[in-house]
């Protein structure tokens, strides 16, 4: 690729781009990404048995088993409704960050934590409910008059933390929700722009040292996720022009949400296989082999994927995938 395309500028760079994502798409995709399981839906898991609507888990030296929507957990076992936990976790439901057994409702149960219920920060500590900031305690029940931890208590609004990366929700929808919204555009306007993104150099090799005094206006103006503006600091520019790359046009949280595009929702549909016999169903694909289904048979397995049916992949079962790409 770079000996065809010179990437150091930004308009072959994204010229380049926009000829891999036509190439990319006109392969087959693996319906998922699915090693070592048994029984299991969702997408990028290792080792599991029996699990449903599970993402981002690799298990290492843990098993997942019996488990339901989990996201980015390690060894969680009959467990549901889990996200950021694992080494061992069981019997747990509706709870983020914790490590231990029967722990419900809870945030951040470190260490040995058992039978904790509506409750944050304990490390480790058991029997306890609705409480909050206990270490090595037991047998405790609202260290604070509190039914359970409020809401009013985070130290961050719905919009500052990551749950609003795949649940997005507008302001009416979080004041709704009894949630706290920080409006970041209060910020715009705090830091006057020197240079447009537009007014860059196109080639990292005729950008100039000076570009880290420059407060550069974000290429995406209004619909801007960040500030509006952005800077350029030097061990940053000194990667640019390593890797003969441009500089970016956008600020880092509008880079960020572009990256989250990137990536297959946290959501399953019911699919049939794309392998038409000799080609792909859109005819963009042609098989190369014969399949166990024969070339005039289309494949009639069904699955669950990350891929909407409206999308462009070409999507091919596990049996397709590895007798056509593997």
């Amino acid at each position: 690729m770079r000996d065809k395309y010179d990437l150091s500028g930004f308009e072959n760079f994204s010229l380049a781009r926009e000829k891999f994502n036509e190439f990319v798409n006109r392969i087959p995709r693996r319906y998922a990404a699915l090693l070592k399981t048994i029984d299991t839906t969702g997408n990028n898991i290792v080792g599991a048995k029996n699990c449903r609507n599970c993402f981002d888990s690799d298990t290492l030296n843990y098993n997942t088993e019996n488990a339901r929507y989990i996201f980015m957990a390690t060894g969680v076992s009959d467990s549901y409704d889990m996200s950021e936990t694992g080494e061992g976790a069981q019997l747990c439901y509706d709870s983020v960050t914790s490590f231990g057994y029967n722990i419900l409702f809870t945030v951040n149960a470190a260490g040995e934590s058992y039978n904790v219920i509506y409750s944050d920060l304990s490390r480790p500590a058991h029997h306890i409910f609705g409480c909050i900031g206990l270490r090595n305690k037991q047998y405790c029940i609202l260290n604070k008059q509190y039914a359970n931890f409020p809401i009013e208590l985070s130290p961050f609004a719905y919009n500052e933390t990551i749950a609003n990366e795949y649940f997005p929700l507008d302001k009416k929808e979080i004041d709704n929700c009894g949630y706290r919204y920080t409006d970041i555009r209060k910020y715009k306007g705090s830091y006057d722009l020197t240079i447009r993104a537009k007014d860059i150099p196109d080639n990292i090799k005729n950008v100039k040292d000076d570009v880290l005094n420059e407060i550069i206006g974000c290429f995406n103006g209004n619909a801007c996720k960040g500030i509006g503006v952005f800077k350029i600091i030097e061990r940053e520019l000194e990667f640019y022009r390593k890797n003969n790359l441009p500089l970016p046009r956008v600020c880092p949280d509008c880079r960020h949400y572009q990256r989250i595009k990137q990536r297959n929702p946290l959501k399953l549909w019911r699919r049939q296989c794309m392998c038409g016999g000799t080609q792909s169903d859109n005819r963009v694909y042609q098989n190369t082999i014969n399949h166990n289904h024969h070339n005039d048979n289309h494949c009639s397995n069904e699955f669950e994927t990350t891929y909407a049916p409206e999308r462009k992949e070409i999507v091919y079962c596990e049996q397709c995938y590895q007798q056509e790409v593997v």
